[in-house]
Order: structure tokens, then sequence, then C-alpha cells
């Protein structure tokens, strides 16, 4: 058995663990490991020959710390032989990192120079100074307010970043990972400094000073370009000639939509199928372009942007854009896009796979609606127009937001975030003070757990990419547990809801929602007709595959009887809940509604029983019979009898007389005439 390694400070023996045999070099590399968390850092195990971490969900320790039991469990699940990496950022006390790429550097010519610039900076000698595989090097520090990853500087005639950060949200490969090693004199991982934000921001500004021009034969992909024209008026760029380029895929993938809105263009709505857009700047209500999302084609109307008239495609809106016009650069970043992936999914092989019952319930993660939905999970909520869809989502919040009952299933705690785009903040009131337990002088004692944004009356708030980036920032700051977004149908603005296609570019945005473990619940109609008779799944208005987004769903449809709905389950974990009758005791709060049919559906435009005149008729004159009803209602007989059987009520003869029964407490009786009613 190899010696132990004590001193954690000792980079000369952490840096040749890598020598050592397979298991001891796991033991030893899990005990540094350990060492380093202990040091403020949350550091995780590398896949198998990869930069990244393996099958783990690690966003949340971007910007929270890892418990200790966490760091464990995931040390004694993975195999740490194969290297270990740093999440960068708040999570470990706001780590970043200057990495130099000499590979990107020929003859290390921008590196010689940032070096003779920082060597003489007097917070220099306590940087952590790694060496990388590829001879590159890193200097790490933490700073109070750690910046993302950010491109600092490029070698001439090189489109690569010769110099960028590792910060906020990235993650950096240590030693003792083979290839990397601390420099002997350099003060160990255990002990990386702290620096004021001024002092890296100077790290910063002197890796951009080495920056160098590209060459000119790169700034000339600007003008001079190969090009072939398409069918749909398309001019394509020599990069967007390979067939299987990241260029011509991300113009299969890529809607420019989201780098349209970045530059100040705003969408017009939907017209025949295509965006229309306004170019920034423009204020009456003219369109300048429109996107055509079936020939991927967005065509320029306007010579008033910085765009050139005509057609062009999603590549080449990027590359002008985010690049101005530097296809070379644009391809580069195209491919970057296409390519990374910050939380890595990863192949599971069988020793990943639990060995036991208890292994395999221990991995179960929590449920957040018992029987129907895990945490991070998500749900749609589904009725048609007026089906008291929003009201049993705050019934939901109301039980989530105080750690109560919500259809008799016991919700934890949570912290959520409702997004309102229905009804004004009057409503909403309403609402929730009608569900909010009262103290005993009539006082609402709302729950510190609830968060609402009421946009009814911030249509610039219904574009995705703006509302998914406040979202972000609101999380940061107050941590949701769960997101509730009311309705689906306001924030498809640019989206063909019958586009199977486009239910993927949907899909983005709810993932941007769920980033980080956030359970999702999204409110959306159903179709025309009579939805009742499809499969719950394929309820939702648009296309077949919107239900396909969600991990399960509750579906409602009115009930034969009044303040009553019928509420069905969907569930891929579960094996789902069966259907129940939910009432309303009193409007707005809903309860089950025990006994009660829930194959009693009311169509579309038929009046509830309570509100059928031939019901009434019966409850004020018990002894009318059915010929007798159904001369008063211009009804047959038969039609009498099948009304009054969906609202329970049977017709009997005895001694020659009609009478009308109900069934009360199991038992049939004869119903008694209600005379202070009168029949209309």
């Amino acid at each position: 058995m190899t010696e132990q390694i004590n001193d954690m400070n000792n980079v000369t023996e952490i840096n040749e663990v890598v020598n050592f045999n397979t298991e001891s070099k796991r033991q030893e590399i899990t005990r540094i490991a350990r060492g380093y968390y202990d040091a403020g850092l949350n550091v995780l195990p590398l896949a198998p020959g990869k930069k990244h971490p393996p099958q783990i969900k690690w966003g949340v320790w971007k910007e929270e710390r890892m418990t200790s039991e966490e760091h464990d469990r995931i040390f004694a699940q993975f195999d740490a032989s194969h290297g270990i990496g740093l999440v960068m950022g708040k999570g470990s006390g706001g780590a970043e990192a200057i990495d130099i790429d000499t590979k990107h550097d020929p003859g290390d010519i921008v590196y010689t120079e940032y070096k003779s610039k920082i060597i003489s900076l007097p917070f220099f000698a306590k940087l952590v100074k790694q060496k990388t595989k590829n001879e590159g090097r890193h200097l790490l520090f933490r700073c109070p307010n750690p910046k993302p990853n950010t491109n600092l500087a490029k070698a001439e005639g090189s489109n690569s970043c010769a110099i960028e950060t590792r910060g906020q949200g990235g993650f950096l490969v240590l030693s003792p990972t083979e290839g990397y090693e601390v420099n002997e004199g350099s003060p160990g991982i255990v002990e990386i400094p702290f620096i004021s934000d001024q002092e890296r921001d100077v790290l910063h500004e002197l890796a951009k000073s080495c920056c160098k021009e590209p060459k000119n034969d790169a700034v000339a992909q600007k003008t001079k370009q190969k090009t072939t024209t398409g069918g749909s008026g398309v001019k394509h760029t020599e990069p967007e000639l390979a067939a299987f380029g990241y260029p011509a895929s991300f113009n299969q993938q890529i809607n420019p939509r989201e780098y349209l809105i970045k530059a100040g263009w705003t969408s017009a709505g939907v017209v025949d199928k295509k965006e229309q857009y306004r170019r920034p700047g423009k204020t009456d209500q003219g369109v300048s372009a429109n996107w055509d999302d079936e020939c991927k084609v967005f065509y320029v109307h306007t010579t008033g942007s910085s765009l050139p008239e005509g057609a062009l495609t999603s590549f080449q809106v990027f590359a002008y854009l985010e690049h101005g016009g530097n296809l070379g650069l644009a391809a580069e970043s195209a491919k970057k896009i296409l390519t990374e992936v910050d939380d890595m999914p990863l192949l599971i092989t069988g020793k990943d796979l639990p060995k036991t019952k208890g292994e395999l319930d221990a991995r179960k993660p929590p449920e957040v609606i018992p029987g129907l939905l895990f945490k991070g999970g998500s749900m749609a909520i589904g009725g048609a127009v007026k089906a008291s869809k929003s009201i049993m989502v705050g019934n939901f919040i109301n039980a989530a937001v105080t750690g109560t009952s919500f259809i008799d299933k016991k919700i934890p705690r949570l912290k959520v975030l409702l997004i309102d785009l229905e009804v004004d903040f009057w409503e909403l009131s309403r609402r929730f003070f009608g569900m909010t337990r009262k103290d005993e002088n009539g006082v609402a004692q709302y729950s510190e757990n609830l968060f609402i944004l009421s946009l009814r009356k911030r249509p610039d708030l219904r574009d995705r990419t703006k509302l998914a980036q406040l979202v972000e920032s609101l999380k940061e700051e107050h941590k949701f547990d769960l997101i509730v977004l009311d309705c689906a149908y306001q924030i498809m603005g640019g989206i063909d809801e019958n586009a199977n296609a486009q239910m993927t570019e949907l899909g983005h945005f709810f993932s941007a929602l769920q980033k980080d473990e956030t359970t999702l619940i999204v409110v959306h109609h159903f179709g025309k007709g009579d939805s009742y008779t499809k499969n719950v799944w394929d309820r939702f208005r648009g296309a077949s595959s919107f239900g396909a987004l969600f991990d399960a769903c509750i579906v409602l449809a009115a009930h034969k009887k009044d303040d009553h709905l019928i509420a069905e389950f969907g569930a891929r974990s579960f094996r789902g809940d069966p259907a129940m009758v939910l009432k309303f005791d009193p409007f707005p709060n809903l309860m089950i509604a025990e006994g009660e049919d829930s194959k009693s559906y009311r169509k579309a435009g038929q009046l509830a029983v309570e509100d059928d005149p031939v019901i009434a008729s019966i409850r004020v004159n018990p002894t009318w019979g059915t010929k007798q009803l159904g001369s008063h209602f211009g009804l047959s007989p038969q039609a009498i009898r099948d009304r009054a059987e969906k609202a329970g009520l049977k017709s009997v003869k005895k001694d020659g007389s009609t009478y009308w029964m109900a069934e009360e407490n199991g038992q049939l009786v004869i119903l008694e005439p209600i005379t202070e009613k009168s029949v209309k």
C-alpha cells in the first residue's frame, strides 16, 4: 500500500499520485478530493477520458455549497482514478481561473506577452498555477463576484482562443488528474487565494491587450466567400456548403429568433405560418422581414438594418448579428453551440445501475405530488376554456406553499413562483384571498413561500427569451422549488402550435425554466370538440407532441352537476390515480366529491343538472309523470326519463300515481314537493 498523503499543500506528492496503481490511485485521489472539499471547493470525479463529470446533475453546485454527505456519496459511487475537476463560481467560494491554451498560440507568442505583463503584479505570486495536459496553464483564484466563462485573447491568424476564463458555471480539471500538475513553488489547490474583483479585472484586461488581429485573409471572409444559390433564393456561403458541417446543421436546427431579439428586432406575430419581424428602431406597424420555418429562410425586405436585403439562412443571420459578418468566427461559434453541453449526458453502464432494492430506493427522487410527479419533473394541467384550470392550480399552489394537502395528497412545503398571463392582479388577489386560511379576525395568512409574476399587462415579457432571462435572475435570488406557468398559449409567439416539429423549441423554453431541478407546471387549453373521448395526453390543443413534453398531466372536464369537475390523471413514472370528481366547497376551494360518478361528463353547451328546467319541474311537482312533463316541455317521455336519470332521479308507479325518487344515503326516497319554487 502506498503511503498516504497527509499534507494537502504538498504539490509534489499530489502530482505524483497519477503514477499510483489503479486502486491506490482511486483511494488517494478520493482523499485529496475530500481535502479540496474541506477547503471550500465543490469537486467532482471525471468521466473516463473526459474533462467533465460522469452522469451527475451538478448544476445546483454552481451556486450552492455541496453538502458533506453529497460529496462522500458521489466519490463512493464513481471512480476518482480518472481524475477530478472543480465546479467554478459561487458554490466554490467564487472560484475563477485564467485558462491559457498554447495549442492555439503557435510559438507561445500571446502567452509570453501575457506572462510578461502579469508577473510583476503584487498578487501574482499567490495565484495557484497549474500546468495542463497540452502544456497550457491555469491561474486559479477566488473573488467576490465571479464572472461567467469569457473569451479574452486570440493568436494571430487563429479564430480559437489562446486565453479565456473558466468562471461562474464552468468546470476545470484539477491535479492530480493525469497530465495536470500544480507548479513547483505554487500554493496548493487547497490555498486558492482570494483577490478583489478589481484585481481579477486587471488580469482580464491585460489578457485582452494581448489579443492579435486576425490575418487579412481571415478578415476578408466577411466580404469574399464562395456562394451557391438555393431554390429559396438563398446564396449559401462556403462554410455552409459542406452538407454535414456545423453551419449547415446550424441552419437546420437553429431558429435565429434569439439573435434577432437580442439585436433589437421585434416580433410582429405570425401570418401564414411565417413569423413577422420589425427592424430595430422601426416604430410604425410595417413589417421588415419574416422567418419561414418550413424553408428555414429569413427574408429581409428592408435596407435599413445591419442585415442585407434578401433571403438569408439562420447561420448567415447569426454571422451578421453576432460576428459582424465574419463567417469563419461564426462557423467556430456554431460548432460550439451545437457541440458544447454544460451538463453533459453520459452513457450509463451496468456498473452505474443500482444492484439492490435498497440502492434503487435510495436513489428515488422526492415526490412533489405523491403518486404523480417527482421533484424536477414537469406536469401539464389542461381543460376546456373556463374549466377552472387556474382555480385548480391555485388550490395546488396554496397547498404547496403551506405544506398541506391537495386532493388528499400531502404536498411538501415548496417555494413557488406563479407566472400568470391570464388575469389581472385584482382577480389573482380575489382567488388567493378566498383560498387562504384566515385568523380569528378574518385576516388572510399568506405564506412567505408564494411569489407571483402578474404579466397580463406586460406583453413584452411574453417573449420567451426575455421571460426565461427574467425567471433565471429571480431564481438566482429566491431559489424557487416550483414554477407554475398559466397559460402556455400566451408565450407561443412564433410557434405553430399544430406543428409537431416546433414543439421542440417550446420544450427548450420549458427546460430553461426547469434548470437546476426546478419542478414545472404548465396550464394549457384543450382542443375543440368532446376532448374527454380521447386519451388524456391527446386532449391538449395543438400538436399531439405537446403532451410528450411532460412527465405527468391532470385534465379537467365539466361534470353534469354544477360546481363539480372531473379530474383525470396521466403519469409516466407512476401507475396513475383513477379519475375523481371534485367540487367547490365553497368556491374557490376544491375538495373531493365522494360517491360521484367520474364518467358523468357534461358536453359543451349542456346545462348542469341543477340548471335543467325539467329537473326543476320534477322537484317542484314530483307527482308529474313523464307524459305530463313531456307535453309541458315538448319532449318525448323517454327524453324526460333520460334527463331525470342523469340527475339521479327515477319515476315509479304506486297506486296508479307517479312518484319520483332520489337516492339519499344509499336509499331511494320519494321526493317531497318544493312548494316555494315555481316552474317557469
